[in-house]
């Protein structure tokens, strides 16, 4: 048996940082991971002898927080831009366009020249007449209802709905407006317009994918500054430790897991929800666990694949940066990134007419069935449209239950969640808490530095 202040279970960003807050204020920590390795999401892959991202592979700039991390890590010097940002979105076999200046496919103005080419006149028409209406009620409303109420059915299924697939993982008719857009939200009261709300978020912004920025040598370098900084604090990490159960003792916590007993004074769960939600609950001589509900859990299952290939077509980068696909794209994956056309360091690493390109799968959490493998060999000819792919390498990464699925039910269950955990004593975190994407992770890390 181990005894400590703190143990944290999970080591993906949110456990990492809980870690570093805790040496913060003298405590010494644990951290179980059940995986070999820290880093969660954040995760490299080596194919075609180039070690890149398998997991989040960028991170927004439109917040200070992640820079602030990167300040304190001394990686300031490794931050690139992307080299492309024009990604597409393929709205069927013929159909294919740039994505609008704006938020996640709502744009930052109606009278933007491209969306002539994307919505008809009537539909925009009619968005400049239902933007132009008095805001009504927001509470409790999906994207998909929040756009169509102001600006259109055309412009959720032509360009909201795809983005919001493919960077949540979820349809837009599934997310809840308050959950993933609440900036987007608190503008739309104060200026009285979708669209005028999106160009105050966006301000002078250039176009989409602008707005991120990853690391020379991938995000995963992120992972190793993170861990040498906690094992100089000495934090103790114990891998491959799946925890059986935790109960609470005489004010103490009892972790069971399968590298031993680890008993702490505080606990902080750093997993996703559906983790928290079986840590929570099996913690049953605590009345207060009876009152929390353990219906679904909200999270989404995505995959990866990774293609090295050779091909001459694919030097003109044909979908800039990459492309985001609509249901009606005959086209299984969902998005994709054109490695080498976004990330220079990795264009440079590659040999003449060689290409890394990743295929995300699990449109609203689902998998498709059978090989992803293959079922990357026939996206990718036709989403690229060329016909002198020769595939050298294939990786696949599966990311069970990742995203959080951030829908109305899966509010309530939030809450239920943070009552019990208060109740407890325990500190939860992680993207079911403070949002998918490291911004908001290391945002909420900040605000819980504050006295």
């Amino acid at each position: 048996m181990i005894q400590t202040d703190r143990v944290v279970i999970g080591a993906g960003i949110s456990g990492m940082l809980a870690a570093l807050r805790a040496t913060s204020r003298g405590e010494t920590v644990v951290v179980l991971e059940k995986e070999a390795h820290a880093g969660g999401l954040i995760a490299p892959v080596t194919i075609g002898e180039i070690d890149i991202d398998a997991g989040a592979e960028a991170f927004s700039t439109a917040g200070e927080s992640f820079l602030q991390l990167l300040d304190e890590l001394g990686l300031n010097d490794h931050i690139v831009s992307p080299q492309r940002t024009d990604a597409r979105i393929v709205a069927s076999p013929t159909l294919r366009y740039p994505i609008p200046h704006g938020v996640l496919g709502i744009p930052s103005s109606l009278e933007d020249p491209e969306l002539a080419s994307i919505i008809s006149p009537q539909g925009l028409e009619e968005a400049r007449r239902l933007d132009a209406q008095p805001v009504g009620e927001l509470k409790g409303v999906s994207v998909a209802e929040l756009v169509k109420t102001r600006l259109g059915s055309e412009f959720v299924d032509k360009l909201v709905d795809p983005l919001f697939s493919g960077v949540h993982g979820s349809s837009a008719h599934t997310l809840s407006a308050e959950s993933t857009i609440p900036a987007l939200l608190r503008a739309l009261r104060e200026t009285g317009s979708l669209c005028l709300a999106a160009r105050q978020i966006r301000a002078s912004q250039p176009r989409p994918g602008a707005a991120v920025a990853s690391l020379d040598g991938g995000m995963f370098t992120l992972v190793a500054e993170l861990y040498r900084l906690l094992v100089s604090k000495k934090v103790w990490f114990s891998f491959n430790s799946k925890v059986a159960s935790v109960q609470q003792e005489n004010d103490q916590w009892r972790c069971e897991t399968s590298n031993g007993a680890f008993v702490s004074t505080h606990l902080t769960i750093a997993t996703g929800i559906s983790t928290a939600l079986h840590v929570l609950t099996s913690c049953d001589s605590q009345e207060v666990v009876a009152e929390l509900a353990t219906p679904e859990t909200h999270s989404v299952d995505v995959a990866l694949v990774i293609l090295l290939v050779e091909s001459t077509q694919l030097d003109s980068f044909p979908l800039g940066s990459g492309a985001l696909m609509s249901e009606n794209s005959d086209v299984t994956a969902k998005a994709s990134t054109h490695v080498n056309a976004k990330w220079e360091w990795v264009d440079n690493a590659l040999p003449e007419h060689h290409h890394l390109i990743r295929l995300s799968y699990g449109r609203d959490g689902i998998l498709p069935e059978g090989d992803l493998i293959s079922l990357a060999q026939e996206d990718l000819p036709q989403l690229y449209q060329i016909d002198d792919a020769t595939i050298h390498s294939a990786v696949v990464q599966h990311w069970p239950g990742s995203l959080y699925q951030a829908s109305t039910p899966a509010k309530a269950q939030q809450e239920q969640l943070l009552n019990t955990a208060q109740k407890l004593d325990v500190e939860l975190c992680g993207s079911y808490i403070s949002g998918n994407g490291l911004l908001g992770i290391t945002r909420d890390h900040y605000q819980r530095m504050t006295p």
